[in-house]
């Protein structure tokens, strides 16, 4: 008898124990749902990382006070555990949502949302000569000033239209510095396009496009652009890229541009291009049947 009671005991400890793991299910998943239901996102994703996970993920975090996690002994990588902190504190009303949005890391060039200038907002030192400082580097940014200086023609087969129609500045500008700055924003705008027309052709012909692209420069532009030094990018490299380009193209027309030119350099529609504009902080709005965009500070982001 004795036996038989103590087997039931330890039978009602385990239904009792199943039971609790049943109902500590049904908290998180009642959790995870409100959760995503409240910042909108998608049902089973959280920021690219699944909800269902031997690992303990980032709705269930979000507890009582009393039962809240630290969230530095964590295991998780460092983007979304700075993401799990921030929507942390959303959720306990310890930061706003605006601010949560304003403070996520963008995927774009780098960038002073305080500055006071556009020159300082999108610092010209940091897009174009981070990395290409050397005497080769210099030397190819500066290729297109030795050929307008020459004399040389500056054909579209060569260049963007956004580049020939904007070179007659290298003539205009009477500052020497400010003429090998330009030449090198006009250098690096015209290897991006020519990156970027390399990815979208297939692997048989890209070697002549990669020829119009000095080595070093062509190295650089694989450790910032492309994904395992493969020609075919993940969305958000090809998005960062355009994004260069873009905000060069700003810098070069005063912070103030048509963006049509451009536009059909990156085989894109002003349509399309009015979002990564507006993503890099721009005022968008139609002059005269054109698209013009306007670079304003300090810098807000939708």
């Amino acid at each position: 008898m004795m036996q038989l009671e103590e087997m039931k005991e330890e039978e009602i400890e385990i239904i009792c124990e199943e039971e609790m793991k049943k109902k500590k299910r049904k908290i998180n998943e009642e959790a995870d749902l409100v959760t995503r239901k409240k910042i909108g996102l998608k049902d089973g994703w959280w920021g690219g990382v699944p909800f269902k996970s031997n690992k303990r993920m980032i709705p269930t975090y979000f507890e009582s006070d009393s039962k809240s996690k630290n969230l530095e002994n964590i295991n998780i990588p460092g983007n979304h555990k700075f993401f799990c902190g921030c929507v942390y504190k959303v959720m306990n009303h310890q930061l706003t949502l605006a601010t949560f949005i304003r403070n996520l890391p963008r995927n774009i060039p780098p960038h002073d949302s305080t500055a006071c200038t556009p020159e300082k907002a999108y610092p010209v030192d940091q897009i174009v000569f981070r990395g290409h400082r050397g005497i080769q580097g210099m030397r190819s940014l500066l290729g297109i000033l030795h050929r307008v200086n020459s004399g040389a023609e500056i054909s579209p087969d060569a260049y963007p239209s956004f580049v020939c129609n904007r070179v007659h500045k290298l003539l205009e500008i009477k500052d020497k510095e400010e003429r090998k700055k330009l030449a090198c924003i006009f250098s690096y705008i015209t290897f991006l396009i020519a990156f970027k027309d390399q990815q979208l052709l297939d692997s048989t012909s890209t070697k002549t496009k990669k020829d119009r692209i000095p080595y070093n420069i062509f190295a650089r532009l694989l450790t910032m652009f492309a994904d395992d030094d493969k020609y075919n990018p993940s969305v958000q490299k090809r998005d960062l890229l355009i994004s260069y380009v873009l905000v060069l193209a700003l810098i070069v027309d005063g912070y103030h541009t048509n963006i049509s030119d451009i536009a059909r350099d990156l085989k894109m529609t002003t349509l399309s291009l009015k979002e990564y504009y507006l993503n890099l902080g721009c005022k968008v709005k139609l002059e005269d049947e054109s698209v013009i965009c306007t670079l304003s500070v300090p810098l807000e982001f939708p």
